[in-house]
């Protein structure tokens, strides 16, 4: 699903270590694998594609797999009732709905989920979610904390409080999402190291005093405050009404 895709989005482009990368990736892979052997008879061409993707990276991500010829030689997946977790199962589509309900708290309020906020309130007393789920909360929703409160069952209230420290942290993230868009209209590979040209008088403090952190997850080398003529993609817009120009050149 688009949900466990988005929420393994870290694991992929930034992971904390080699090992988390490469269980992520033999996780979607094996998903992928047994996709293509139930769509087959429906839609041959297309699994046969996927299958051969699969066939040729399987290797590089350790995933144990041992493809056949062709999809079309493999047999029918069964069930593996090992794999179900009927409690983790309930627990993560609870996380969704309430997830959900805050996203729509969020729109309501007119608040982009890339602002972050400081605070979830779910007034629930049968709610109980372990570290790894409130965390994976806490970023669909983006939020710093998830604090529960008896009282009425499955109220929930959004704290849109939005702190000068919260503001800054929102403009950084529609900043890095822009570069990052502007790193594919240039079509970079993820490990491609770059230079940034900026030009911003508006956010020139802000984004001075965050260079490291914006080097780190742009996979910047270089920052320059300055309009450039020697740029591999361009970028003039505006983050919160600030006019921005950005230029991408890769090193």
């Amino acid at each position: 699903s688009r949900w466990y895709i988005r929420r393994s989005r870290r694991r992929f482009q930034k992971p904390r270590t080699k090992k988390e990368l490469n269980e992520a990736s033999s996780v979607l892979t094996t998903i992928f694998y047994e996709l293509t052997k139930i769509i087959a008879p429906f839609t041959p061409f297309l699994a046969e594609t996927v299958y051969q993707v699969l066939k040729h990276q399987s290797a590089s991500w350790r995933t144990g797999l041992k493809l056949k010829e062709s999809v079309h030689l493999e047999n029918w997946p069964k069930i593996k009732k090992n794999f179900i977790n009927e409690n983790l199962l309930k627990a993560m589509a609870e996380i969704r709905r309430v997830a959900s309900l805050a996203l729509g708290l969020r729109a309501e309020a007119g608040i982009k989920v890339r602002q972050p906020l400081q605070k979830l309130k779910i007034k629930s007393s049968k709610l109980k979610f372990n570290k790894e789920l409130l965390n994976v909360l806490k970023e669909e929703v983006n939020v710093k904390e998830v604090v529960f409160n008896g009282g009425i069952e499955n109220e929930i209230e959004l704290d849109a409080e939005i702190t000068p420290e919260l503001y800054e942290e929102g403009i950084l993230r529609e900043f890095i999402r822009f570069v990052q868009n502007l790193r594919q209209d240039a079509g970079y590979q993820p490990k491609d190291a770059i230079s940034l040209f900026i030009e911003s008088p508006e956010l020139l403090k802000l984004l001075g005093n965050n260079s490291y952190f914006i080097k780190k997850e742009i996979g910047a080398k270089t920052i320059e405050f300055r309009r450039t003529k020697k740029f591999d993609a361009e970028l003039e817009t505006q983050i919160d009404s600030q006019k921005i120009w950005l230029g991408v050149r890769k090193l």
